[in-house]
């Protein structure tokens, strides 16, 4: 009887002696090793590279069958255990069907098929607005170039400094970029400026020549500027007409890139310290700012898509119409920033800007009709103009019967954003944060603004760490704009999502004085839902939501640095402004739009500021020292939410939505238009423009980073979901949710094997 129980695989293993583990790998790695040596040397693309790397990998992961059940079941047989039911489970430490090297194996195969499939995703070109180039002439006066070395108190950049940055873009050379000159304290000197107080502006009146602006409306042609990913090495004289003048030999760039790495910087803060500045505990003032991580652009990344393959649409241009209306947007939120959002419907300031904005700027489009894909794929279109009753088609600017209302402007344009309060519940509500709470509060920014004149505007472009902020000494919830920009200043990075996350996954608690949580389901192809013997937790729970979380930032913060320095480098509004100031106060003359002169705000700034027309800034710092197209906050917000309505029901409606009833910002029950449409995904959407507006509302950012940069966010996020569906054990169906465009999306992340 025993003879006959013994299997036919176990019979097979005994007569032939079967083979150890340590034999086959070392078999494996032989065949392959062969495998590789036959191919031609000259063979090394990274496309055959991929193929033999795959081929190998799972040709190993099948190879043989399990030697451990082989050798168990051998055991098994001999001793005669089969015949029992309890007495044939197997038992051991590792007792898995795969054994280690097969494990191995098999996720190496997984790791190139993930690579692969992302690859094949495509390339897309990368165009940006023609500025940089039109004006390289002029001091690249429509480009960013804060921080940088600066030839006179206008503000405008010593060409050598911008081209230095330029250099070290095209290499990706660190060195290069530790050679960038700055403008404040040079690495390793004394400041040639008075560093903690600004200098005295000059009143020279300058003009261009004519030749350069005879058409001031005109627009760089950008989809003419799109270039794709191969590009040619440049001639000398190509390189000296690109760069406007001779480059560098490589011994004098040798001689330039140890002097760098010679005079390092010392006690120069980063850009987190003007940041935490506000908190009144540091003093770096008349400190260089440094530039931030422009090298992040070009870090690769070995989970979901690669950053350079994934595209934006050119940001409007410095002389465009749109860039004016843009401005001017910004201008009004300046003047709206301490209006209380619940007073929005009667407040004489929001009326102004609801009838400047709809009379003379309600045709600004923002982004192109339709969005940058690779070849081949169709392109979908873009949400375009500014937030209108009823929505605007996608595509489409604002038409007759599309207007601007207090309940519309400056919001986000999703449906979630215009539905309800202008706050998302996930900002407003306190949070049940484990067994602690959280109480949706903070230390506003006091009611002030900063860079209205020219001495302090040109300090802080030039790169000088200003003093901290004033704060107000009370706590609140947030209650107006410049609270919102207040939050925005100093948060932890996913804070905003990390918050939300915990409203959303605890269960609502009478025992807990907060109330506990919403309660939110998971997603309903969630493969642990009404599972009676397993429960989520690493997998499709706690720990896979939090890990993407964080795991979203690193990747799309890469994503958006690429777009930044690599591609796009546009001027901050701040920096706009100022040229704005310098125009209309005739001390020199540069292509705005004509279309900024027709707008009322621009009367009511000069009022503001005693006859200036810079930008005022809710921060002393303003910007951060980088390029302000595309918007590291809203690239994240797309990101982050993506991943939260990925995860639960983003249909499921709010429960008992809140909202402020004063001015400090104290909450009842919300029951006005549209209180029974609160769902989690348009909350969560909410949430992503609240994050991504109040860097508009403090001043450093436009309307086209946040939409832009939403949707790139979105974008690289679902990549991510995608790239894990090679992780999962259980059988997944893939998530759902509805994006930012309105479209429901199915089959996110599914299983891949």
């Amino acid at each position: 009887m025993k003879k006959k129980n013994r299997t036919a695989r176990a019979r097979l293993t005994e007569k032939r002696g079967g083979p150890t583990a340590d034999t086959q790998a070392q078999r494996d790695h032989a065949s392959t090793e062969k495998k590789q040596k036959d191919q031609p040397t000259t063979s090394h693309s990274r496309r055959s590279f991929l193929g033999k790397v795959t081929a190998a990998a799972l040709a190993a992961s099948v190879l043989g069958v399990p030697k451990l059940i082989q050798s168990q079941e051998s055991t098994d047989a001999q001793a005669g255990y089969l015949g029992s039911p309890v007495r044939s489970c197997i038992s051991g430490c590792d007792v898995e069907v795969q054994t280690p090297e097969q494990r191995a194996n098999t996720s190496l195969s997984r790791r190139v098929e993930a690579a692969i499939y992302e690859r094949l995703q495509g390339i897309p070109p990368h165009p940006c607005n023609g500025d940089e180039s039109l004006y390289r002439n002029q001091n690249y006066i429509g480009s960013f170039t804060k921080g940088l070395a600066k030839i006179n108190n206008l503000g405008e950049v010593d060409p050598a400094a911008y081209c230095a940055l330029l250099q070290a873009v095209r290499t990706a050379n660190p060195a290069d970029f530790n050679a960038i000159p700055l403008g404040c304290v040079p690495c390793n000197t004394t400041s040639k400026y008075d560093t903690t107080t600004a200098q005295p502006a000059e009143t020279d009146t300058y003009s261009y020549s004519e030749t350069y602006y005879a058409d001031d409306a005109y627009v760089p042609d950008a989809q003419a500027q799109a270039t794709t990913s191969d590009q040619t090495q440049l001639s000398a004289s190509e390189q000296a007409a690109l760069y406007d003048g001779p480059v560098q030999t490589e011994a004098q760039n040798s001689s330039d890139q140890q002097a760098a790495a010679n005079a390092r910087a010392t006690n120069v803060p980063q850009e987190e310290t003007a940041r935490l500045s506000s908190l009144g505990t540091l003093s770096a003032q008349g400190i260089q700012r440094r530039l931030v991580n422009p090298q992040a652009g070009v870090a690769y990344d070995l989970e979901g898509i690669d950053s350079h393959q994934e595209a934006t649409n050119p940001a409007p241009a410095f002389a465009s119409a749109d860039e004016a209306a843009e401005a001017v947007e910004l201008y009004w939120m300046d003047l709206a920033r301490d209006v209380p959002f619940i007073q929005y419907d009667t407040d004489s300031t929001i009326a102004a800007a609801v009838s400047d904005l709809n009379t003379r700027y309600k045709w600004y489009a923002g982004l192109p009709q339709n969005e940058v894909v690779p070849p081949g794929r169709s392109p979908r279109l873009q949400p375009r103009g500014f937030p209108t009753s009823p929505m605007t088609p996608l595509g489409q600017i604002p038409g007759p019967s599309n207007n601007i209302t207090p309940r519309t402007i400056f919001r986000g344009f999703t449906k979630g954003d215009l539905t309800g309060p202008y706050l998302s519940q996930f900002l407003i509500r306190d949070i049940p944060y484990g067994a602690q709470t959280i109480f949706n509060t903070l230390q506003p920014l006091a009611p002030q603004n900063y860079m209205t004149n020219q001495n302090d505007w040109l300090f802080v472009q030039r790169g000088c760490m200003p003093a901290p902020p004033a704060l107000l000494q009370l706590r609140r919830r947030i209650s107006n704009a410049r609270d919102a920009a207040s939050y925005v200043h100093i948060d932890a990075i996913t804070q905003a999502y990390w918050n939300a996350l915990w409203l959303i996954l605890m269960v609502p608690d009478a025992a807990r004085l907060d109330g506990g949580g919403l309660g939110i389901p998971f997603d309903p192809n969630n493969p642990y839902n009404n599972n009676c013997t397993q429960e989520g937790f690493v997998t499709f729970g706690p720990t896979h939501i939090t890990a993407l979380l964080n795991k979203v930032a690193f990747s799309v913060h890469k994503g958006s640095w690429y777009q930044k320095w690599f591609v796009h480098r546009r001027l901050r509004p701040e920096e706009f402004a100022g040229r704005v100031h310098f125009t209309l106060k005739n001390i020199k003359q540069y292509p705005i739009n004509s279309v900024i002169n027709n707008s009322t705000v621009l009367s009511r700034i000069a009022t503001q500021t005693g006859g200036n027309y810079f930008l005022p800034q809710a921060f002393p710092e303003g910007s951060p020292i980088h390029p302000s197209f595309t918007a590291g906050h809203a690239t994240l917000a797309g990101a982050a939410t993506t991943i939260l309505k990925a995860f639960f029901n983003d249909q499921a409606v709010i429960p008992t939505p809140v909202y402020q009833t004063d001015a400090n910002g104290n909450l009842v029950v919300y029951t006005g238009p549209g209180y029974n449409q609160l769902t989690v995904g348009g909350e969560l959407d909410k949430l992503a423009s609240n994050i991504a507006l109040a860097r508009d509302w403090a001043g450093v950012h436009w309307r086209s980073d946040y939409t832009a940069s939403m949707l790139l966010g979105e974008d690289m996020a679902v990549q991510l979901l995608q790239d894990y569906g090679y992780n999962y054990n259980e059988p997944f169906a893939g998530f759902s949710f509805t994006d930012l465009r309105g479209k429901r999306r199915t089959g996110i992340g599914a299983t891949r094997t």
